[in-house]
């Protein structure tokens, strides 16, 4: 990853880093939401239909997708940080020797 450029001069990795795992888990979070009130709008008029299944099952699967970004997100920053304390990431790469 190159450390140059404007992107990384005023955020850096981990508020860059940050900043797209809160978009795309807002983002998932606001689709399941969405998924979830209009199918229990659905089934406040009488029995689940397939229709509302199918938009619970999607809310579902929305809730999980955000779940799985926050949770790769943890695993990818005490990676991270992991490196850094051992130093890997400021090794210089071998000469050949």
């Amino acid at each position: 990853m190159k450390r140059q450029g404007y992107l990384w001069n005023y955020f850096g990795f981990t508020r860059l880093h940050l900043w797209g795992v809160h978009i795309v888990s807002a983002g998932l979070a606001a689709a399941g939401t969405f998924f979830m009130c209009i199918s229990v709008l659905k089934m406040w008029e009488g029995a689940p239909t397939p229709e509302t299944l199918v938009l619970l099952a999607c809310s579902g699967a929305a809730f999980l997708g955000c779940i799985a970004t926050v949770a790769a997100s943890i695993l990818a920053l005490l990676f991270f940080w992991g490196a850094h304390h051992m130093g890997l990431l400021e090794a210089k790469p071998d000469d050949g020797r």
